[in-house]
């Protein structure tokens, strides 16, 4: 019996995973002298009594004797090169030796073993034990007769524990998917041999979480089920599996559970409801997988040894009444998730039959640390005919429900399939409209590049446009007859230039007939006319003169006069003499904008006379024209150029 029990945990720092024997069985020794030297634990050490310890070494080891092993090969993140062909028990008794320590290695097991031992010391029954945590394993008592490399050896008992090792079990017959080779393929333990997934990769606890993650990546890959990016998701083992356990057994009507976990850990934010059960249902395929394949590994187990109603290998599978059976079973995955729990329970029971389920009781840990407990649901071998009765109808009612439970999943597969065909659809849909989408942004890019090649070009054009006007109107400037100051400083002087010789730049078909009835020599021939209210004597082209002195429509002498039409050439406006003032007035006109003025003739004395603007009518330039041009004003002829070239900038923008 156990007189105290008393645990305590103690990992190992990271740096002794990697360093030498001698440091790492000093700590362990160290550690477990400040264990048995506690207060009131019941373990006080005499100094001339030795005392036994048994030693659980969860690693591959070539077992030499009950109490000593040789190291084959580190796993789990351990990597002590100098420690691998040594004697796991000698370096855990010298270094107890070492500092005082009266103690030695009475038995080596590993945890597996172990747990079987404390089950069977607490219940006679128990003849397997298995672990499903971070990883996975099994072992059972078998028949010394049975075991091959035992025969001709005897025990007292006549059985022999076999550890399986089952972790790296295959078959063809295992359900493996794309996403189990594809982390077996990726993971650094994988099969070296046969490249293939290993038992322990579909049902513990280190790789079912990766598993979802893989499923869900997919997922999100091939659809926009998820609104944010999922970029995490293509990180491996970022979803462990406490949290797909948090997400599986999420009972909250929205599901808030899952929606943190996918938040907080996968940055996904966002998620809808019917995403959040489909995310649970992932999850729930995988842990019922990997339950049902540990329940076939359980009944493998009572199947080899009888246990199962069918008598064991070795007696012909020949039927026997079964015998009540305790399988121990240790692990957080199976101790911590209540529904991978749920799935084991039911598939043992499915396996074996409603005969043989009764009979077989899978014990657990209260507290994770080997006391085993529980609820013991086997049926005595000698029954009561009350019993019997109550037994009868116990599996009538379990019929009963479990025809209900079929029925009802029946109507889940049903409803599940129907929502897999809509999610389908919906793919499928979502798919056509991004592509249609694409083609469109593809066209609309298309027409913009298009558009603003157009652009270039016109820019370009107006550009040379712009340097030929400007070198016209330099060539002119240069010809301009500069001998008469007095005519520089009329706003005509600039039309008596231009009218003396035409650019030869200019299109021919634009300059003939521009002036009825006159000859080239009279078109450079002046006429002089005097005001009477300021007796200022001017020299205009003929033309112009004929204009001011006609009293007919000015507009139709306009297009004929060959002044008016080099300057609407050069400022794209229409200018026009009127002859109905006593001081020179020009009439400037742009059509397309509706843009008119005035320019008058204001002579001073002592020096050059000046020119006053008066706007008549801004036109459509209301919304783009200056300050300046809304306003009366009078500046010297000398501001001419800059003057017209500021009026061709706006009206340009109209």
């Amino acid at each position: 019996m156990i007189l105290s029990h008393k645990v305590e945990s103690q990992p190992i720092p990271q740096k002794l995973m990697t360093g030498t024997s001698e440091e790492l069985f000093n700590f362990i020794a160290s550690i477990l002298k400040r264990f048995v030297q506690s207060d009131n634990d019941g373990f006080q050490q005499l100094p001339d009594v030795r005392k036994d310890l048994g030693f659980t070494f969860s690693f591959p080891v070539k077992q030499l004797s009950i109490s000593s092993g040789v190291l084959i090969k580190w796993t789990k993140g351990f990597s002590i090169e100098d420690a691998v062909g040594k004697e796991i028990a000698q370096c855990l008794n010298e270094a107890m030796t070492k500092i005082g320590l009266n103690m030695r290695v009475a038995a080596l097991v590993n945890n597996t073993v172990g747990t079987l031992a404390l089950g069977h010391y607490n219940d006679e029954d128990t003849v397997a034990a298995v672990i499903i945590g971070t990883g996975t394993n099994a072992c059972y008592l078998e028949r010394t007769d049975a075991i091959i490399k035992c025969q001709g050896r005897l025990t007292n008992s006549g059985a022999m524990v076999v550890n399986m090792e089952w972790g790296n079990f295959w078959s063809s017959h295992l359900p493996r998917t794309s996403y189990d080779i594809a982390l077996d393929d990726e993971s650094p333990n994988r099969n070296e041999q046969a490249r293939i997934t290993g038992f322990e990769k579909m049902i513990s606890g280190m790789y079912l979480g990766d598993i979802v993650r893989r499923v869900l990546h997919r997922m999100a890959e091939e659809s926009d089920i998820f609104l944010d990016p999922a970029k995490n998701l293509s990180v491996p083992f970022i979803l462990r599996t406490p949290l797909i356990a948090s997400m599986h057994e999420d009972d909250s009507p929205d599901l808030a559970e899952v929606g943190r976990v996918l938040e907080e850990h996968l940055k996904i934010s966002r998620v809808p409801l019917k995403v959040r059960r489909l995310v649970v249902r992932v999850c729930d395929i995988v842990t019922r997988r990997a339950a049902r394949l540990a329940a076939a590994g359980i009944v493998g187990m009572l199947k080899k040894t009888g246990r199962d109603g069918s008598g064991g290998v070795a007696s012909g599978r020949t039927r026997s009444k079964p015998r009540r059976t305790v399988v121990a079973v240790e692990g957080g995955l199976y101790i911590g998730y209540t529904l991978f729990k749920q799935y084991l329970n039911e598939a043992v029971r499915e396996i074996l039959g409603d005969e043989v389920a009764p009979y077989v009781l899978l014990k657990v840990s209260e507290d994770g640390h080997g006391i085993l407990g529980g609820l013991d649901i086997s049926i005595p071998d000698q029954m009561e005919p009350f019993n019997t009765k109550l037994y009868e109808k116990y599996k009538n009612l379990k019929k009963r429900k479990f025809f209900e439970e079929e029925e009802w999943n029946r109507k889940r597969d049903t409803d599940l399939r129907s929502y897999q065909s809509a999610m389908e659809d919906l793919i499928e849909e979502m798919k056509n409209a991004n592509e249609r989408l694409r083609a469109e942004l593809y066209s609309v890019q298309e027409q913009y590049a298009n558009c603003e090649k157009s652009l270039l070009e016109e820019s370009q054009k107006s550009k040379e446009l712009s340097d030929e006007v400007g070198r016209l109107q330099n060539l002119l400037l240069k010809k301009n007859d500069i001998s008469d100051r007095s005519l520089m400083s009329s706003p005509c002087t600039i039309a008596g230039e231009m009218s003396t010789e035409i650019p030869k730049s200019l299109p021919r078909q634009k300059t003939p007939d521009l002036c009825e009835e006159t000859s080239p020599m009279q078109i450079t021939e002046a006429a002089t006319l005097t005001y009477d209210s300021h007796k200022v004597e001017t020299k205009v082209p003929d033309c112009c003169r004929r204009n001011m002195g006609s009293s007919s429509d000015a507009s139709e002498d306009c297009c004929n006069c060959v002044f008016q039409t080099l300057m609407k050439l050069l400022v794209g406006m229409d200018f026009s003499v009127n002859g109905q003032t006593e001081s020179l007035c020009l009439l400037v006109v742009h059509k397309m904008s509706g843009y008119s003025f005035s320019l008058t003739w204001m002579p001073r004395d002592g020096g050059e006379g000046e020119l006053m603007y008066r706007v008549s009518s801004l036109g459509t330039l209301e919304r783009v024209a200056l300050d300046w041009m809304k306003e009366d004003m009078i500046f010297s002829t000398a501001m001419c150029r800059v003057f017209f070239e500021r009026v061709t900038r706006v009206t340009g923008r109209s």
